[in-house]
This record gives C-alpha cells, sequence and structure tokens, in this order.
C-alpha cells in the first residue's frame, strides 16, 4: 500500500497550508483532533494512501500536541497502520518507534481529560471521540512489532540492558504493564523470542515497582521457567538455567502473594510450580554432579 522511503521522513520540514501545522509557538491548533480523525477516516477506508502526509501529519501532532491525550492516541493508530504496511524493516521500525512515544505521551496525560472532545463523522454528525480503548490494541502491535525487529537488527532501546538503569516507568497504570506482558508471552514462542520479551518485561519490574501486576509476575515466572527447561533439554550450562529457576521462583511466589483473580489466567497454579520444582531439582543434579 505505501512506497518504501518512510525513514527518509524522519528528517521531514512539514510544508506550509496544512490544518495541523504548528504556529510560532508551536502550540497544538485546535483543529488538530478533527484533521486526525478525518485522515485516520480517510486512511482506514482507502481515500488516503501517501505516506509523506501521513507520517508528517502524525509526526507533527507527536511533536506539538503531546499534552492532547486524543491527538496522541490518532497518531499511534496512524503511525501503527504505517508500520504494519511498510515492507522494509527500518521503515517499521520508525514507525513503530513513533507510534510508542506517541502512546508514551498518551499515558502521560490521559488522566487530565476532562472532556471527550467530539467530532464531525462522515455523515455530518457530532459525536464523542473516545480514544482510549483503541490504544490497547494499538500498544499490543507496537511492542511485538518492535519485538519482531529486534531479531532484525533494529532494536529499540526498551529491550537493551541499560533500559532499567536509564529509564523511568513507562506506564502510568498496570494495565498497561499486564497488556505488554500478555502480548509479548504469547509472541514469545521460542527461546529466542523469550530472552527478547524478557528483557523488556524484567526491564518494567524493575523501573515500574508500583505497577508490578499479577499478570506481570506470572509471565515472567512462566517465561523464565520455560528458559530454565530449554537449558536443561539442551545441556546446556547447567548454572545459567538454575538463574532462570530462580527468577521464575521470584516471580511465582510474588503472583501466590496477590489475590486470586478469577476468569483471569494469570494464576499461577500448582501444575506450574510442581514444575518449576522438577525443573530446578534436576538443574541443582547437574551443577553437584558436575563437581
Amino acid at each position: 500500500m505505501f512506497s518504501t522511503y518512510l525513514a527518509k521522513l524522519m528528517l521531514l520540514v512539514f510544508v506550509a497550508g496544512t490544518s495541523i501545522e504548528a504556529n510560532a509557538q508551536a502550540k497544538c491548533p485546535g483543529g488538530a483532533v478533527q484533521t486526525l480523525y478525518n485522515l485516520k477516516h480517510n486512511v482506514r477506508t482507502g481515500k488516503e494512501n501517501t505516506p509523506k502526509k501521513i507520517f508528517g501529519y502524525s509526526d507533527e501532532a507527536l511533536r506539538v500536541c503531546a499534552d492532547n491525550a486524543t491527538a496522541q492516541a490518532l497518531a499511534a493508530e496512524l503511525f501503527t497502520i504505517l508500520g504494519a504496511s511498510v515492507p522494509r524493516p527500518q521503515d517499521k521500525f520508525t514507525a513503530y518507534s513513533k507510534a510508542w512515544d506517541a502512546l508514551y505521551n498518551h499515558g502521560k496525560v490521559y488522566k487530565s481529560l476532562e472532556t471527550v472532545p467530539k467530532v464531525k463523522t462522515a455523515d455530518g454528525t457530532m459525536q464523542p471521540l473516545f480514544t482510549n480503548a483503541n490504544t490497547i490494541p494499538v500498544l499490543k502491535q507496537v511492542i511485538v512489532g518492535l519485538a519482531n525487529l529486534d531479531s532484525q537488527v533494529y532494536s529499540h532501546d526498551m529491550f537493551i540492558p541499560t533500559y532499567t538503569t536509564q529509564k523511568r516507568c513507562p506506564h502510568r497504570v498496570d494495565s498497561r504493564v499486564s497488556i505488554e506482558a500478555q502480548a509479548l508471552f504469547e509472541w514469545a514462542d521460542t527461546d529466542a523470542k523469550r530472552r527478547t520479551a524478557l528483557a523488556r518485561l524484567e526491564g518494567l519490574w524493575t523501573v515500574c515497582p508500583h505497577y508490578r501486576s499479577k499478570t506481570l509476575s506470572y509471565h515472567l515466572a512462566q517465561m523464565n521457567t520455560e528458559r530454565a527447561q530449554h537449558n536443561l533439554d539442551k545441556n546446556l550450562k547447567p548454572e545459567v538455567g538454575l538463574r532462570y529457576a530462580t527468577h521464575a521462583r521470584t516471580y511465582a511466589n510474588h503472583n501466590m502473594d496477590m489475590k486470586r483473580e478469577r476468569h483471569v489466567n494469570n494464576n499461577w497454579s500448582s501444575t506450574d510450580d510442581q514444575k518449576l520444582k522438577n525443573i530446578t531439582k534436576k538443574t541443582q543434579q547437574k551443577i553437584q554432579g558436575g563437581r
């Protein structure tokens, strides 16, 4: 659908005459939300497929409307559409990274949204525009998109070891931490992917001590258990496997200490616990046998 030069637009200078252009004080224009809403509608219906325009409007909104939660949610959606549509990894990385920045801004200012803005819809009526729920699938897609790119040498800083020492918690509610945990757990179906997922989620565990949700601890326990099992199956260094098992135990204990949640698959079970105990025992035996 889109051409492959998106990365070059990082240096885009927005042309005069667009309705979301920044003024001298770089304030968010009053019509920004309506403009972005119209653009998203046109993209979804196939009326607009020019990457320069889509990227340009979204990037300008990201820059000058950082304190407008609705504008940031719409910009994140548009960047994510681009990320899913362009073929080159470097272009996907640019789009998804921008989408992440917009989601980050949205999370910071959403609670300050006093009134839900209204927009003129395609049928000419004015309707309230609720965008917070839309950020959930967008967040899932962006996190998984960036995780996929990590294996293609396009690594976002959320996946590097220094993340935990350089960053503050990117979220203001534990539900978003849980969304990331669930999305990465479902994506990580190989040991290599689990390594990438754990880099992010253990980073969140460290920098978000107030948002250590039951879902986060559950998936951290599960993925560390699977890495310990993989280490055992492949006859790799047992000391490394024991480290995974020890981490899994820490997260499992945290999960079990929290109130059990009904109808949600994030409760560490007795079956899970027995599996971890067996892996730990076998790994310890290998260490003792190698001495």
